[in-house]
């Protein structure tokens, strides 16, 4: 998880603890109310950053009626680090509080990948050949370390990266409720496919219409 964004988001609850029990805050009247406030302070979380390398292995030439043109060859190895991360938006998460149970339910968007970039510092260039009649540019490495990092953000999809972030959200919030004293139901719900359907592991929850983003009325 990124450090810096938990650190705010435990920050922030613990100084709204303390207003509540100094009773220096009369907006804020449970603890129900100071963990929403407390997540929405941060817009955005990060609860996955992924390191990667990766090789890329570029060939080609000019050809005439697909026969390679002797002196036209061109061809380089290519090797880098990059870092993926995911995470959610806290903007849009719904939180609904049962007091009799003292346990909240939230519905947050499923995660995605935020961000997927190259550490140009770790590039290193390979076997790099080219013919009498062509060159390599600067733009050749940089389009195929472009296409090559487009790669790597659907395998890592395929792969189920956007999962294991879901699992690290669901994690965090139900630790960060616990720190208050409250157990915690995380549901995701996939704005692209139906807003209006929460699910969390093949399961459903009542469309968020019919949750509170306040809770009972504190």
């Amino acid at each position: 998880m990124d450090a810096i964004l938990i650190f705010l988001l435990a920050a922030s609850v613990a100084v709204n603890v303390w207003l509540i029990r100094r009773g220096a805050s009369p907006k804020i009247q449970s603890l129900h109310s100071t963990l929403i406030q407390s997540i929405r302070n941060v817009k955005e979380l990060t609860t996955l950053r992924q390191y990667f390398q990766s090789v890329v292995i570029f060939k080609d030439s000019k050809e005439l009626f697909g026969v390679s043109l002797p002196g036209t060859e061109r061809k380089f190895i290519l090797k880098y680090g990059g870092v993926i991360t995911c995470g959610n938006d806290l903007e849009d998460i719904r939180i609904a509080e049962c007091r009799e149970t003292d346990s909240v339910r939230m519905i947050v968007p499923r995660s995605k990948l935020l961000d997927i970039y190259a550490d140009m510092t770790s590039v290193q260039v390979y076997d790099q050949k080219a013919g009498f009649f062509t060159s390599i540019e600067l733009s050749d490495q940089n389009r195929e370390l472009a296409n090559n990092l487009e790669e790597v953000r659907r395998e890592a999809l395929h792969n189920g990266i956007l999962r294991h972030a879901d699992e690290n959200t669901q994690m965090f919030l139900r630790s960060l409720a616990a720190s208050l004293g409250m157990k915690a139901e995380v549901l995701f719900y996939d704005r692209d496919a139906d807003a209006a359907t929460p699910i969390l592991a093949g399961r459903t929850a009542p469309a968020l219409g019919q949750e509170s983003e306040g809770g009972s009325g504190d």
